[in-house]
């Protein structure tokens, strides 16, 4: 029997104690009794059902550590083989190698990408003194043209100087850290 059904009795006496014509004391007491004893079955109800979900989310809270235990477990047997195949030094330095190989990277991708950038930038502004020179000689635009020389070859010298000293620097930087 659920709650609905014993506020449902509830009712029912209630209206019934309201539609007694010639009421008698002791048919109001027996009323009144059953009642007060839909009540207490309504309150024990509800007490016992509110037991049943605290031991169903002790289970789930149960159930929950059960697999953090069984995740720890693998993760420790993981972590045994993984010791038995490598020591802590031979990580140190594979960490250290691939440190210096990402520091090498980044910093190759870096000089690249301003020599890209500087390139660009010259191509447009010599493309564009080309043109004037073209205009004050030849009287013509040229801006469809095309240009066989973008830049200057001191600038490409100087790029390429720019360019050997990041080297340098790198490998300096990689024989500190391997002195590390």
């Amino acid at each position: 029997m659920t709650t609905l059904d014993i506020k449902r009795e509830e009712d029912k006496v209630r209206n019934e104690m309201k539609r007694m014509k010639n009421p008698t004391r002791f048919a109001l007491v027996t009323l009144a009794k059953s009642l007060i004893k839909a009540r207490h079955a309504r309150e024990k109800v509800l007490e016992h059902a509110a037991r049943v979900n605290s031991v169903v989310l002790q289970l789930e809270h149960a159930a929950a550590q059960m697999r953090v235990i069984d995740q720890i477990q693998t993760s420790t047997t993981l972590l045994k083989g993984l010791r038995a195949l490598m020591t802590v030094p031979q990580v140190q330095a594979i960490c250290r190698e691939m440190g210096v190989e990402m520091h090498r990277a980044g910093m190759i991708e870096e000089a690249l990408g301003d020599a890209m950038d500087v390139t660009e930038e010259e191509e447009v502004e010599a493309e564009i003194e080309v043109n004037k020179v073209l205009d004050e000689i030849l009287g013509e635009s040229l801006s469809g043209g095309v240009v066989t020389r973008t830049t200057a070859p001191a600038v490409e010298q100087e790029q390429k100087t720019d360019v050997k000293d990041e080297e340098k620097d790198a490998d300096e930087l990689i024989a500190k850290l391997s002195g590390i």
